[in-house]
């Protein structure tokens, strides 16, 4: 009962101390979680594309998609950083993480993001596409 307790104040004053994770409803080998946003921050850095407005992450290694404990994917905002992750998560799912670089994958989320976010009157901005030892 006092773990549920410190667990139940933990998640008023900061977000998730936990991850909280469901199987995701068409991806039967995906999970989606909703952490805190130090977790989040946490597990993102192994990712190497992490900032302080990330909203969500997919980490292979783990089969799951986290998302910060605010986002409501009941809402096109929150539908939209889902989707996102769903990208990557498709990205590695067919390999294209072996020949794209970041900026291309992220470029590939973004634009089916935006896509989405369109239908509502919402965007968020592209990064741009260029690998960075193209640069």
């Amino acid at each position: 009962m006092k773990q549920l307790v410190i667990t139940i104040l933990a998640a008023m004053l900061y977000g998730c101390d936990e991850p909280e994770c469901y199987l995701h409803e068409k991806y039967d080998d995906l999970k989606v979680c909703y952490v805190s946003s130090e977790l989040l921050q946490e597990l993102s850095q192994h990712t190497d594309d992490f900032d302080a407005l990330t909203l969500g992450s997919y980490v292979h290694s783990h089969k799951a998609i986290y998302l910060r404990y605010d986002i409501d994917i009941d809402r096109p905002r929150g539908r939209g950083v889902l989707l996102h992750e769903e990208v990557h998560y498709l990205q590695w799912k067919h390999g294209e993480h072996y020949y794209k670089c970041i900026e291309e994958l992220e470029h590939q989320a973004y634009t089916v993001e935006n896509n989405y976010l369109a239908n509502f009157g919402l965007s968020v901005s592209l990064p741009d596409p260029t690998c960075a030892d193209q640069q």
